[in-house]
């Protein structure tokens, strides 16, 4: 980490552009990931496959020289009932399905892309990079 004061602005501007987390590590293996090899062979992981690519599990392999990373939140809920609510309800006419909330507004991949995107520009723009 640069300086505290970077590491307030970062969690500032992550906020502005809509972040309900954000925080700044030391990119670093943590103990809970002793953990995780027992988890995925448990197949917990499902049909995630990406989930067992090492680079999960040591920040180093990602770039050889990482001493931090920034993590952002974005909690997807909406205001629409839950698929349990509508469920419990009778149910008139042809069956419905439930539809996980993460469906319910644009794709979270899309949303996420483009805030850590303007992250980064802001970033760069800050710091003269």
């Amino acid at each position: 980490m640069e300086s505290s004061a970077d590491t307030v602005w970062i969690g500032e501007r992550a906020r502005s552009l809509g972040f309900d987390l954000c925080g700044v590590v030391r990119a670093k293996s943590f103990p809970e990931l002793t953990q995780f090899e027992e988890w995925l062979g448990r197949g917990y992981s499902g049909e995630m496959k990406y989930l067992e690519d090492p680079r999960r599990r040591n920040p180093a392999l990602l770039q050889e020289d990482l001493r931090t990373a920034i993590v952002c939140g974005l909690n997807y809920n909406t205001a629409n009932p839950y698929s349990v609510e509508a469920a419990a309800r009778p149910q008139t006419g042809e069956p419905r399905g439930w539809i996980s909330r993460y469906a319910w507004g644009s794709d979270y991949h899309e949303v996420m892309w483009e805030k850590l995107n303007a992250l980064t520009d802001a970033r760069a723009i800050s710091t003269g990079i």
